[in-house]
């Protein structure tokens, strides 16, 4: 604060100030900063890396709440699934344009995760879903299951509170 003082010539009010500045240390950068913007809180999205989601047809859709939660935690996401969905509430919350990537096959999601990049491969299941349905996903890549401790309550309750924000 000391050095921006003596460097602007700026006097300190705590109580009413005219400018508030933030910094953010991150190892040996340092991020400088004068507006914050209300999000749904998390990491920036993409500091993480990149993962590519698996939207799954059901309805209320447990996938998009499994990629907003990847995007809360720092991922960069592309999606794709069987068939085209409506996916405005996960590009709702995505500083970029998503773009849709139709398969034919779940096998082909690797071959989709390393044309575009991606270290991951998400896709929705829980404790519940993993148990009952079984669904092995041919691949030879890391699978990450956000969903996994989620009831379909819980799933519900939080898509929820996304739709309430926009």
């Amino acid at each position: 604060g000391a050095f921006i003082v003596e460097k602007a010539g700026l006097k300190v009010d705590l109580e009413n100030p005219d400018l508030d500045i933030g910094i953010e240390i991150i190892g040996k950068e340092a991020f400088v900063f004068e507006k914050t913007i209300d999000c749904f809180g998390g990491l920036p999205v993409g500091v993480e890396g990149k993962a590519l989601v698996l939207i799954d047809e059901k309805a209320p859709n447990p996938s998009f709440l499994a990629a907003l939660l990847m995007m809360r935690r720092g991922c960069a996401i592309e999606i794709a699934g069987l068939s085209s969905l409506n996916y405005s509430l996960i590009q709702t919350y995505s500083p970029r344009l998503l773009a849709f990537h139709r398969i034919k096959k779940l096998s082909d999601l690797k071959e989709l995760a390393d044309k575009l990049d991606c270290k991951a491969v998400v896709v929705d299941e829980t404790l519940q879903t993993l148990k009952d349905e079984a669904r092995p996903y041919p691949l030879n890549t890391m699978i990450l299951r956000p969903l996994i401790v989620f009831s379909d309550e819980e799933i519900n309750n939080e898509l929820e509170k996304y739709k309430a924000l926009f």
